[in-house]
C-alpha cells in the first residue's frame, strides 16, 4: 500500500483513474444518465474503498471518488443527513489530503444547501451537523452566520414534549 500523500501534484488531482476503472466508470456515467443512482453511488463507494486499499486514504483518486460519490448522492437527494454527513467527510479529507481548495470550498457550499434543505426535514439532525458545518465553512462567513444563528434560534425554542 502507498503512504498517504501530505499535497499531491496538481496533475494528480485532474488525472483521470488507472486505465482498467474506465471502463467501470464508463458504465457509472451510463447509470447515472439513466436515474439509477442506487447503483453510481454504490460502485464509487467501492471504487473508493479499493483505492483507498491500493493508494491510502488520502491519495488523489480515492479523495475524487469520495467527492464524486458526495456529489452523486446529492443528486440523488433521497436522504439529506446522509448528503450533508457524506460532504462533510468529503471536505474534512480534502483538506487533510491538500486538495486544491476551490473544489473543496465548492462542496462546503454543497454541504450548506443540502444542510438547508434538511433544516426543514430534520431539524433535530440538522443541529447536529451544524458545528461541523460551520467549520467546513471557515472561508464563507455569510454562511457560516446562517448557520450559527439558525442553530441559536432553534436552541431558545421551547422543547416539544
Amino acid at each position: 500500500m502507498a503512504a498517504d500523500p501530505v499535497a499531491a501534484p496538481d496533475d494528480l488531482w485532474n488525472a483521470p483513474p488507472p486505465a482498467e476503472y474506465r471502463p467501470l466508470l464508463a458504465q457509472m456515467r451510463t447509470q447515472q444518465e439513466a436515474g439509477d443512482y442506487e447503483f453510481v453511488v454504490k460502485t464509487s463507494l467501492l471504487l473508493e474503498l479499493t483505492f483507498a486499499q491500493l493508494y491510502g486514504e488520502l491519495h488523489p483518486y480515492t479523495v475524487n471518488m469520495l467527492s464524486l460519490r458526495a456529489w452523486l448522492t446529492n443528486q440523488r437527494g433521497e436522504d439529506w443527513a446522509d448528503v450533508v454527513e457524506t460532504f462533510l467527510a468529503t471536505v474534512e479529507r480534502r483538506r487533510k489530503a491538500g486538495a486544491p481548495a476551490t473544489d473543496t470550498e465548492r462542496m462546503a457550499v454543497d454541504a450548506y444547501r443540502a444542510w438547508r434543505k434538511l433544516t426543514q426535514d430534520d431539524p433535530e439532525r440538522a443541529l447536529k451537523t451544524a458545528t461541523a458545518l460551520v467549520e467546513a465553512l471557515d472561508h464563507d462567513e455569510r454562511r457560516a452566520n446562517a448557520v450559527i444563528t439558525w442553530s441559536e434560534e432553534r436552541l431558545r425554542l421551547p422543547y416539544p414534549g
